[in-house]
């Protein structure tokens, strides 16, 4: 089946990467001055979006729109392009994701394998759906959140077998493969233990559903506001990426804010054991806002993550939550809000932490998507 052959593509491409994005990331906590080069790197990031053309540069909304109403196929050139790009964006110390480059590269890799296979374009679209699955799902090591992601993600009908299918195949097809091939997926640490049910319980994670739903609705109106005074700017495909690079470089030495570049996994991991500071997500949302509206790569899951889980942390206690619960309901419903995923990003924590967490997950994620509201990181017009 087309499916397998795409998970195995995307599985291999997806492993590449993510070790790639270790090399480099190790590279700047080791040499954390490397800051100073982000301006540079932006510069060089910008030159290559200006060859590579808007076709390929648009990202995961060229791929929603070519799903959604299908016009010309996707250059192929896109996954180096967003290979090389994000290096540069996490080797100089932006703050990004890697799941935006790895959904971005198993859409490119479906796409290959639907030329090369001569496929009906109404099949085509479900693998590109497939390839978007995979590439997700091997990203995080979450196999069936990356199917439900496939579906879920571009709006489709439930009730298209085929394309649930097909999703679900690649993904677990590029999931196996990147497991085999040893990719340095993260291992999470949180000694949180599921609560038992109760109607009070339920009320609280509804409310703090909501404020998981105003930190993404926040995020992406900041994001959106930096991005339309980057774009004003003269030469902005060049001079955006250097003007952003350069505030977030001095604003990173001068406040020593180096805990907010990157990814912020070791962040992330503190946030689901230890309390954090309330102030800490809200600085990383504009580091992150910043660093993507200038034109830098990555993606804005890990990000998410990083604002979901701090807030969960520091809320928690206030709540009658522990730490970790806390922690545990943001870390995936703040980018289920933002990227209106609340289904997949459910799952995602109940293959991370536990099946037992799916049910607040599930509660907390769709409370937060619907205070989120309909505009979200990939669909900022809707």
């Amino acid at each position: 089946m087309p499916s397998v052959l795409i998970g195995v593509g995307v599985g291999i491409t997806s492993t590449a990467f993510l070790f790639a994005l270790h090399a480099v990331t190790e590279l700047r906590l080791t040499h954390p001055k490397l800051i100073i080069g982000l301006p540079l790197a932006g510069l060089l990031t910008g030159a290559i979006s200006i060859y590579c053309g808007p076709s390929v540069t648009l990202g995961i909304r060229r791929i929603v729109d070519e799903i959604h109403a299908p016009a010309t196929r996707i250059p192929l050139i896109m996954a180096p392009y967003i290979f090389l790009t994000t290096l540069l964006t996490h080797g100089f110390g932006g703050s990004a994701g890697r799941e935006g480059s790895v959904v971005q590269i198993g859409a490119t890799v479906s796409e290959s394998v639907s030329q090369w296979l001569r496929v009906h374009p109404e099949d085509r679209r479900r693998l590109l759906m497939a390839g978007a699955a995979a590439g997700f799902g091997a990203g995080i090591g979450a196999p069936l959140a990356g199917a439900i992601f496939g579906i879920e993600f571009w709006n489709t009908r439930w009730n298209s077998w085929r394309g649930l299918l097909e999703t679900t195949l690649a993904s677990a097809v590029a999931t196996t493969v990147a497991r085999y091939m040893h990719a340095p997926h993260t291992r999470w640490i949180s000694g949180a233990i599921c609560p038992p049910l109760s109607w009070r319980l339920c009320l609280t994670m509804i409310g703090l559903g909501v404020l998981f739903g105003v930190l993404a609705r926040t995020y992406c109106g900041v994001e959106n506001i930096f991005h339309q005074v980057m774009s004003r700017l003269p030469y902005s495909p060049i001079v955006s990426p250097f003007i952003g690079g350069s505030l977030i470089s001095l604003v990173v030495i001068g406040m020593r804010w180096q805990i907010y570049t990157g990814l912020g996994i070791d962040s992330i991991n503190h946030a689901l054991s230890h309390s954090s500071h309330w102030t800490t997500p809200f600085i990383k949302l504009l580091i992150t806002a910043l660093t993507v509206a200038s034109g830098f790569k990555g993606g804005e899951f890990i990000p998410l993550v990083f604002m979901g889980s701090s807030l969960g942390s520091a809320l928690g206690p206030y709540m009658g939550l522990s730490i970790g619960i806390g922690a545990v309901m943001g870390f995936g419903s703040v980018f289920g809000a933002a990227s209106q995923t609340p289904i997949a990003s459910a799952v995602m924590v109940a293959e991370l932490f536990g099946a037992e967490w799916l049910g607040y997950g599930l509660l907390v994620g769709v409370v937060a998507a619907w205070a989120a509201g309909k505009k979200g990181i990939y669909y900022p017009n809707r």
